[in-house]
C-alpha cells in the first residue's frame, strides 16, 4: 500500500493486488495482539489513501506470473510478506497444531491448554492475546530470556502481563517430540513431560514468502522485491524499502 500511494502520487498508474478479502497483510494479524491495536489504523488510512488517489485496488485476486505477463506492466513491485516456520516433530499428528499468526488471524482458536513453541515477540504477544481468553499457557522457548526481540521498556511491560495472566515460561528448553502421555522437553539439559496440553502454536519466526518471486524469475520477469519478502523486519524498514523501491520508478 505504501509503495502504490508513493508511486502513485507521482504521477504512476498502479494496479495494487491482494490475494485476501482484506488489505493489510500481516500488520493486520499483528494488530491483534492487544497493545497493538491502534496499528491497524495505519492499514484503514494508507487504504483510504490509496483509494482516493486512484489506485486500482483488486483484492481476492492473486497475482502469478502468467498474470503479470498477460498485463505487461512496466514494473513489478512484490511485496508477498512473509510466511510462519514450522518444523517437523515426532507425534505432531496427536495433537493440533498450528503457527501464532494463524491464532491471531483468527484461523485457528486452540483448546484451554495451550503450548507455544517460542518465546520471541511474537509467541509472547499471542500468549497476552490469548490469556484474556482464560486459556492455560505454557511457552517454551530455547534461549535464557523471552521476548529479547522487544524493546527493553515494551519487554518488561509485557512480561508483566503474562506473570498476572500466569502464563508458564520455561526458558533454556526444546521440546523433543510428543507422546501418548504428553509433550517431551529438555530443560536445562534434562528431560521433562508436559501433559494436558490440547493445542500447540508454533512461533518460531518468519521467512519470506518467495512463491511469487520464483515463478517471475522462471519466465525472467524483473521485479523489485520490497517488506519481508525480501528481509523479515520490522514496520519503519518495511515502509522505507517501499519509498526506495519507488524512488526512481
Amino acid at each position: 500500500m505504501q509503495a502504490a500511494v508513493i508511486a502513485s502520487k507521482r504521477g504512476h498508474k498502479v494496479t495494487l493486488i491482494e490475494k485476501n478479502k482484506y488489505l493489510g497483510g500481516m500488520l493486520s494479524v499483528a494488530a491483534m495482539a492487544p497493545p497493538k491495536w491502534e496499528i491497524v489504523n495505519i492499514v484503514t488510512a494508507l487504504a483510504a489513501e490509496a483509494n482516493e488517489i486512484g489506485v486500482e485496488i483488486r483484492t481476492n485476486c492473486e497475482a502469478t506470473a502468467e498474470t503479470v505477463s498477460e498485463n505487461k506492466y512496466d514494473t513489478v513491485i512484490v511485496a508477498c510478506g512473509s510466511k510462519p516456520i514450522m518444523f517437523s516433530l515426532d507425534g505432531r499428528e496427536k495433537i493440533p497444531c498450528s503457527t501464532a499468526v494463524q491464532v491471531l488471524a483468527g484461523d485457528f482458536w486452540p483448546g484451554n491448554n495451550v503450548l507455544i513453541i517460542g518465546g520471541g515477540m511474537i509467541g509472547c504477544e499471542c500468549a497476552e492475546y490469548l490469556s484474556v481468553y482464560d486459556k492455560k499457557i505454557t511457552i517454551i522457548e530455547m534461549l535464557d530470556g523471552v521476548a529479547k526481540d522487544m524493546s527493553p521498556n515494551l519487554r518488561d511491560l509485557l512480561l508483566k502481563k503474562l506473570k498476572g495472566a500466569f502464563v508458564d515460561i520455561k526458558c533454556n528448553s526444546k521440546v523433543k517430540g510428543i507422546t501418548d502421555k504428553g509433550v517431551v522437553y529438555e530443560e536445562d539439559g534434562e528431560e521433562k513431560l508436559l501433559s494436558g496440553v490440547d493445542s500447540i502454536v508454533f512461533a518460531v519466526g518468519l521467512k519470506p514468502e518467495e512463491t511469487l518471486k520464483n515463478s517471475l524469475k522462471k519466465r525472467n520477469i524483473s521485479f523489485i522485491d520490497i517488506g519481508d519478502c525480501n528481509k523479515v523486519s520490522r514496520l519503519q524498514e518495511a515502509l522505507v524499502s517501499a519509498e526506495k523501491a519507488t524512488i526512481n520508478l
